[in-house]
């Protein structure tokens, strides 16, 4: 989420002395530009982080350290669920499947609620 504010904020600010300067319609393109550009670098940069400490988690269940991976995504969660959009609530889908697999229902029932519409494993 904070990644679309951060955009909209250099949008703004790459938008605005152009449109003082030449107008609202020559300083459109160059903001939408500013926008998709900055949107995307943040996005991506953040997603890197987040696919390699998933590949740590991912590990970690492959051992069978399941309170360890649970840790690691809730922390995960907790570093980038501001940051990217449904991050929380796709970590949140993948915490309450781990509960469910380990017939933990009491403890994957609040996750697997919170967890994103499309992530049909965690919704069924």
């Amino acid at each position: 989420m904070l990644t679309v504010v951060l955009a909209v904020l250099l949008a703004i600010a790459v938008g605005l002395p152009i449109s003082l300067l030449l107008g609202p319609w020559e300083a459109l393109l160059p903001a939408i530009a500013a926008f998709a550009g900055g949107y995307w670098l943040m996005m991506r940069r953040r997603g890197k982080a987040l696919e390699a400490r998933l590949q740590d988690i991912q590990k970690e269940l492959a051992r069978g350290r399941f309170d360890v991976a649970i840790k690691g995504l809730q922390n995960a969660k907790v570093d980038f669920g501001r940051w990217l959009l449904f991050t929380t609530s796709n970590l949140d889908g993948q915490i309450g499947t781990i509960h469910f697999v380990r017939q933990e229902f009491d403890k994957a029932r609040p996750f697997l609620k919170n967890a994103f519409v499309r992530h049909w494993v965690a919704r069924a």
